[in-house]
């Protein structure tokens, strides 16, 4: 999914493919509670520009999210919320667990 059938579309020409797409798992019969789509950054391109593009988009289509539900996106998930997160890749082990709480 991530890299091919998924893309956020920001005020940039270029369409953002993140690089995992992935649930967090409830226990009972409800499969899976959220989703998370998630950009990771080397720490050479912390600073740059186009990073900070894809922190300023995620921030927004988290902000947007929680005005809108899902079912309002058209999107087929329903009752599920949805977090973007860019995360740094030496530090991507504590953020997914972080997620995953």
């Amino acid at each position: 999914m991530p890299k091919r059938d998924y893309f956020v579309q920001g005020w940039k020409k270029q369409k953002v493919y993140p690089d995992f797409i992935f649930t967090k798992n409830v226990s009972d019969d409800a499969g899976y509670e959220k989703i998370f789509v998630v950009e990771t950054k080397g720490t050479h391109l912390l600073g740059n520009t186009d990073t900070g593009y894809k922190n300023d988009l995620f921030n927004l289509c988290n902000k947007l999210a929680k005005q809108k539900s899902i079912e309002d996106l058209g999107l087929v998930f329903e009752n599920k919320e949805i977090e973007f997160e860019v995360v740094a890749e030496q530090e991507w082990q504590a953020e997914i667990n972080k997620m995953l709480k």
